[in-house]
């Protein structure tokens, strides 16, 4: 779940307040710099034409500027700017779609790069911002199932920083009787019970075709808002988040159906996923308590 801008904003004061005073002094430097007329306000106009055009698209820096103008002022005063120092001053990665700087929080790191050597700071990592992202105006070797949003690739690198062997020797032999079961969905980054059944399918994952990694249900299912019903589609066209978008089956496309049960049907749906997540959790429980 990305943050909101109320949220972006309580991060970056939080920080500056842990900061040492000279450290601090940058975040005022920089608001100066933004505050061309000294007026103790910086305008959308005074945004535009400071050299953070340069690394950021005009697009992003007016849809931060009217999110963290919530009041609609016009203007935004330090406290507010502090939260575009924080997005925009530590950014070192270049999207490959656009060539623009990738601002914290919205972009995509191919996985399978760090893997193969690349470290979480070399450019060899293939990064791409939100909106190219969406767009696909990019080009790279590996398959986009690689590409993990920074909120996703910083939990799978949390998950995969201790050691097996420190896990083996912690860990009670029940908990790691239920880990033998659970795998990660290489689409979203969860983490889901693999034996369970799932609703189109036998198994709520299933394995990638001509891979070792697993695709959860969520993403290789789809919904079909003419008729309501879930409909398993290929794993190879699995995405993040696959059975929320809508769709029209074969069979409501060759009856030109015109009726729409999307928001029925999802709501239904979405009572069935929080019972099966629930089952799943009660099936956890009891493993873990023999």
């Amino acid at each position: 779940m990305a943050l909101t801008c109320k949220q972006l904003r309580m991060v970056a004061e939080l920080r500056h307040g842990k900061l040492p005073e000279p450290v601090k002094s940058k975040a005022s430097e920089f608001f100066e710099f933004l505050d061309v007329d000294k007026d103790g306000k910086v305008t959308l106009q005074e945004l535009l034409a400071s050299t953070l055009t340069e690394k950021f698209s005009q697009h992003f820096l007016e849809n931060l500027f009217y999110s963290l103008d919530d009041e609609e002022k016009g203007y935004l005063n330090f406290t507010q700017c502090l939260a575009v120092n924080y997005m925009c001053m530590y950014s070192t990665r270049v999207c490959g779609g656009c060539d623009y700087n990738i601002p914290h929080g919205l972009g995509y790191t191919c996985f399978r790069c760090l893997k193969d050597g690349a470290s979480g700071t070399d450019a060899k990592a293939f990064s791409v911002c939100l909106d190219c992202y969406s767009s696909r105006n990019y080009r790279h070797a590996h398959h986009a199932m690689h590409l993990l949003h920074d909120f996703m690739l910083l939990e799978t690198l949390l998950n995969k920083w201790p050691s097996a062997s420190a896990q083996e020797e912690t860990e009670p032999a029940p908990i790691k009787e239920v880990q033998q079961t659970m795998k990660q969905c290489i689409i979203c980054g969860d983490h889901h019970e693999s034996t369970v059944r799932g609703f189109t399918c036998d198994v709520h994952m299933a394995r990638m075709r001509n891979s070792i990694e697993f695709v959860c249900e969520w993403c290789f299912s789809y919904l079909c808002y003419r008729c309501g019903n879930l409909y398993r589609d290929s794993t190879t066209r699995a995405e993040p988040g696959k059975w929320l978008q809508r769709f029209v089956c074969p069979a409501c496309h060759q009856k030109n159906s015109t009726t729409d049960r999307y928001e029925s049907s999802l709501q239904a749906y979405e009572t069935k996923h929080k019972i099966h997540d629930a089952d799943v959790i009660g099936c956890h429980k009891s493993k873990t308590r023999s």
